[in-house]
C-alpha cells in the first residue's frame, strides 16, 4: 500500500490489503524504491525477513554503483552526490566490485574481458573519430578529442585496478596444519588457548600475514577443530590425536607434562626446587613445539 505525501510516495507493509500477495508487494517495492529506511529495534535486529530486505536494498545500491562507475564512468564522489549516499559507503561499494571482479577472474577470463572491453571502447573511439573528421567547430573538436583521451584512460585504469585485486588463491598443505596443531597442543599446557586469541597466536607462531593465518584457522576448523571447542577454549591435543597428528605415545607424554605443570602451580609458595622443575617442564614443552 502506498501512502502519498506532498513530497514522496511511501510504502508501509502494514498497510498492504488483506488478500494481497504480501511478499510480492514487498519485493516489488524494494526493487522500485529510491530510499530505503530501516527502523531498528531489538526485535528488528533479530528478524530474518528484515535482514533479507536490508540485503536486497544493499545489493540494489551496489548494482546501481556498478552501473554508474563501470558503465558510465562516474567517480565515487559524483555517484555519492547523484545517489545522495554517504561517500564512504560508495567508496566501499566500488572497492567491493573491484575485489569481486579481481577474485572471479582467472587469467584467461581477464584476457577475454579486456579484449571485449577494448573492442567496445574502440567502437566508441571510431564513432568519435568519424565525428572529429567532419567537425568544423574548433570547440567541439577539442571536446571530442578530450572524450577520446578519457576513454583510453578509463580502459587502462579499469583493468589495472582489476589486476591489482587479482591474486592467486592461497593454499595450505595439511603438513603445515599438522605442525601448527602439534605446537598448539603443547603450548596449551602453559596457557589454555581462547578462540578469540587464536588468530594472534597463529600469526606469532607462523610469522605470517593475517590472511595466511585466517586461512590456516579456516583449514583447522574444516578438519574438525570446531568440534573441540568448549566454553570458548580449544582442545588442540584431543583434536591432534583425532587427526593422527599425535601418536598415542606423544599424547600420553603431553598428558604427563600437563599433570606435572599443574602440580607445580598448585603450591601457594614455590620452593626453589619446584621453580626449577617448572622451568624444566616449560623447556620440554617448547622443545616439543
Amino acid at each position: 500500500m502506498n501512502k502519498h505525501t506532498p513530497y514522496c510516495e511511501v510504502f508501509i507493509d502494514q498497510l498492504i490489503p488483506k488478500g494481497e500477495k504480501w511478499q510480492e508487494q514487498i519485493d516489488k517495492s524494494l526493487k522500485d524504491c529510491h530510499i530505503f529506511i530501516v527502523f531498528l529495534t531489538n526485535s528488528a535486529i533479530q528478524s530474518i525477513p528484515i535482514k533479507k530486505e536490508v540485503k536486497i536494498a544493499k545489493e540494489k545500491r551496489r548494482d546501481e554503483v556498478y552501473r554508474l562507475h563501470f558503465e558510465l564512468g562516474y567517480s565515487a564522489r559524483k555517484i555519492s552526490e547523484m545517489m545522495k549516499v554517504n561517500r564512504n559507503t560508495i567508496n566501499a561499494d566500488v572497492r567491493f566490485w573491484y575485489e569481486t571482479l579481481g577474485k572471479s577472474f582467472e587469467k584467461n577470463e581477464i584476457k577475454g574481458c579486456i579484449i571485449k572491453q577494448l573492442t567496445r571502447y574502440e567502437n566508441q573511439i571510431s564513432r568519435l573519430t568519424e565525428k572529429l573528421e567532419s567537425c568544423q567547430d574548433l570547440e567541439l573538436e577539442l571536446n571530442i578529442e578530450k572524450l577520446i583521451a578519457e576513454i583510453n584512460n578509463k580502459t587502462s585504469s579499469l583493468y589495472l585496478k582489476i589486476l591489482e585485486n587479482h591474486t592467486e588463491p592461497q593454499t595450505v598443505e595439511e603438513n603445515e596444519i599438522s605442525q601448527l596443531a602439534r605446537k598448539l597442543s603443547a603450548l596449551q599446557i602453559i596457557n589454555p588457548i581462547k578462540e578469540s586469541e587464536l588468530l594472534t597466536l597463529v600469526i606469532k607462531l607462523q610469522r605470517c600475514k593475517i590472511q595466511q593465518a585466517e586461512l590456516m584457522i579456516e583449514n583447522l576448523n574444516q578438519f574438525g577443530l570446531s568440534q573441540f571447542l568448549q566454553s570458548g577454549y580449544h582442545n588442540f591435543k584431543e583434536f591432534s590425536a583425532m587427526r593422527g597428528y599425535l601418536s598415542d605415545k606423544e599424547s600420553k607424554y603431553l598428558d604427563d607434562l600437563l599433570v606435572q605443570y599443574v602440580s607445580c602451580n598448585s603450591d601457594c609458595i614455590l620452593e626453589k626446587s619446584m621453580i626449577q622443575e617448572k622451568s624444566n617442564i616449560v623447556k620440554k614443552i617448547r622443545e616439543f613445539t
